[in-house]
């Protein structure tokens, strides 16, 4: 009988092993709020939708913490209606040494 629940046991513990589902970790729960955050403060304020890449690279470049509104702020003091135009290019922010390219696109 020991035998048999100790094969039953170690065949469980075997199968607990493949267990390939994911728990997204705090700090990925964190990233992708405040990337929602951003994108919808920075709707509310200019009317522009950054892209996601945008935002993340903002995020990371940034030398300090900034709130949602502080980024949304900053992607829209980096767009204007010209520089949506053709042949205009791009805008671009400069934090902590890097240059961040806004990309996105404007919403009604």
């Amino acid at each position: 009988m020991k035998k048999i629940i100790a094969i039953t046991f170690a065949g469980a513990l075997t199968l607990a092993g493949c267990n390939s589902v994911t728990t997204p970790t705090p700090t990925t729960t964190a990233v992708v709020n405040i990337a929602t955050q951003v994108e919808e403060a920075t709707v509310a304020a200019c009317k522009f939708l950054p892209a996601a890449t945008t935002v993340a690279t903002i995020i990371s470049a940034s030398p300090s913490v900034m709130t949602a509104t502080q980024i949304a702020q900053l992607i829209c003091s980096a767009v204007s209606k010209k520089a949506a135009s053709r042949g205009a290019s791009l805008p671009t922010l400069s934090l902590g040494g890097k240059r961040v390219v806004v990309e996105g696109k404007f919403v009604r």
